[in-house]
């Protein structure tokens, strides 16, 4: 299908008048207007003569570039594309100009624009904007669909949007009609200069007569930024097939629209975007975890979302509570443009507690000061974390001490050790013993791994079997850790003594071995006897 572009006016409004006298003074008050093809009205200007004279006047809408002669105006009173009048000296004449329908000379969302020209002066810019964004008729008007708030992750706010801004849009929907809609589909277009930046669908719905409901879809502003003009228009419709027991209208096609204008800043502004924490987006509006003995790392891109090129760009990155400190620079960053990616590690201190910590970024110029747009925000972004398993470990109360009579080589030496949890929440400990393995060996700890609530103790013993020859003062420790970390270390020494007496000397036979001996000795003598005997017979 051939698209036409209508001339702006569509078409000439026009009266031809010509100044008759040279002494006439005129002024005219036109206002810049923009023009819908789903609105009907009238478009009002004044002529004023200051003058002595009367004078005549050419008035008309200039044509759009490769655009049709149509014309949508007319110029009350007369109807006709030509009309003569005569502006009487000291005469304030107001024009009205009626205006409406052009929806098949033009595409959806695309401006055109023109100038009113009055005695050969542009006098005001019209724009002519198709906006019907359905495709169906909305059948009896009972489906309504409208833009009813945003909220802004970002610099901008609910009139004025910033470049890599995410927006989240409520629009809701009301069925007011006497019949079901099924499978409403929800979906929404976003224009700037008459060029479609990005698109989507939010969701679908049925609707009970007379029931409605509310929506809400996310659209970042990081497509197509080149395109961004001063403003962007918001486009969001809903379609759905009717569901009634009258046959014209069961299964047909019903749609409603709704739109908005809002503002685009493109001050010379250069801010952080895309961070990502091990490569997964970085939450803005929640909290990001922590675990303790933990490494992360931290990506990020600088945006250039102004229309200017920006020189000797840095980033500068910090958590004091973190131990973060980080600068990037940049030689330039172009218009609408971004850096390269950057990214960092950093550890989880060990002696973190629990609570709120903040990663921030600034963006700073070539001056060494900190980007500021147009509504004073500063180039600053935070990021939160949360440690909720604290990193700090206090320390338990250990005691050690020797529950045998003595340490005595070759000898069992019994050790107690007692574990009170003296941080306020409970913990898994797991003793160690280290430090014996050269005059000793373990034989038994009673218990290595065990639980304890705050405040509570437990009682474990080891037993050691000391080496002969071992004699003097020894020294070992028992180590304690939680989660997996040494917490504490509790040394311990002893005095091993020399074995003394008869007594001390049966104490280190194995009387196991001396038994076979024994028995081998006996069993050796009967053959000797038996033996003998034999001999003897003979």
């Amino acid at each position: 299908m051939k698209k036409t572009y209508g001339l702006i006016g569509f078409g000439i409004l026009a009266f031809v008048l010509f100044f008759s006298l040279v002494s006439a003074s005129i002024s005219v008050s036109a206002s810049d207007k923009t023009f819908y093809n789903d609105e009907n009205g009238s478009y009002v200007f004044t002529i004023n003569n200051n003058g002595n004279d009367s004078v005549q006047i050419s008035i008309y809408v200039d044509e759009i570039e490769e655009g049709t002669a149509k014309n949508y105006f007319n110029i009350l009173p007369n109807t006709t594309n030509i009309v003569t009048r005569t502006i009487e000296n000291n005469t304030l004449e107001t024009i009205t100009i009626d205006y409406g329908g052009f929806d098949d000379d033009f595409e959806f969302g695309k401006k055109y624009t023109t100038s009113l020209i009055v005695n050969g002066t542009a006098e005001a810019t019209l724009t002519f904007i198709k906006n019907n964004f359905c495709e169906y008729n909305n059948e009896k008007d009972d489906l309504e669909v409208s833009i009813e708030d945003v909220s802004v992750e970002g610099f901008g706010d609910e009139d004025e949007w910033y470049l890599k801004d995410e927006i989240e849009v409520e629009i809701k929907v009301d069925n007011k009609g006497d019949w079901d809609l099924d499978n409403i589909e929800i979906e929404w277009e976003l224009y700037s200069d008459g060029e479609s930046i990005d698109d989507g669908k939010a969701t679908e719905i049925d609707l009970k007569d007379g029931d409605d409901e509310t929506i809400y879809f996310t659209i970042k502003l990081d497509e197509n930024i080149d395109d961004f003009g001063s403003d962007a228009t918001l486009y969001v419709r809903a379609t759905g097939e009717i569901d009634s027991d009258d046959e014209n209208y069961d299964e047909k096609n019903t749609c409603a629209s709704d739109d908005k204008v809002y503002d685009i800043a493109k001050d010379d502004f250069v801010i952080v975007d895309n961070i990502k924490i091990d490569n997964v987006k970085a939450l803005r509006k929640a909290y990001n975890d922590l675990s303790c003995d933990s490494e992360y790392t931290v990506s990020f891109e600088a945006w250039n979302i102004g229309d200017s090129d920006e020189d000797d760009v840095y980033v500068e990155v910090y958590s004091k509570e973190l131990e973060i400190y980080e600068k990037f620079e940049m030689v330039e960053i172009e218009a609408f443009d971004s850096s390269q990616v950057f990214e960092f590690d950093f550890e989880v201190p060990e002696d973190l507690e629990d609570g709120i910590y903040t990663l921030e970024f600034e963006v700073f110029d070539e001056d060494g000061d900190i980007y500021e747009n147009g509504n004073d925000d500063e180039s600053r972004v935070n990021i939160r974390f949360e440690n909720q398993d604290s990193c700090l470990v206090v320390e338990p109360t250990i005691t050690a001490t020797l529950d045998s009579e003595a340490a005595v080589e070759g000898k069992e030496m019994i050790v107690k050790i007692s574990v009170r949890n003296d941080d306020v929440q409970s913990r898994m400990f797991t003793i160690n013993p280290e430090g014996y393995q050269e005059w000793a060996k373990l034989k038994e700890v009673s218990t290595e791994t065990f639980e304890l609530e705050s405040g509570m103790s437990e009682e474990i013993t080891a037993t050691f079997e000391i080496k002969r020859d071992m004699e003097g003062e020894k020294e070992f420790k028992f180590n304690v850790f939680s989660d997996g970390k040494l917490i504490s270390t509790q040394p311990m020494a002893v005095t091993v003594e020399a074995k003394q007496g008869l007594s001390d000397l049966f104490d280190g036979i194995d009387w196991k071995i001396v038994g076979i001996v024994f028995i081998n000795l006996a069993l050796v003598i009967a053959i000797i006897i038996v033996v003998r005997k034999i001999l003897k017979k003979k």
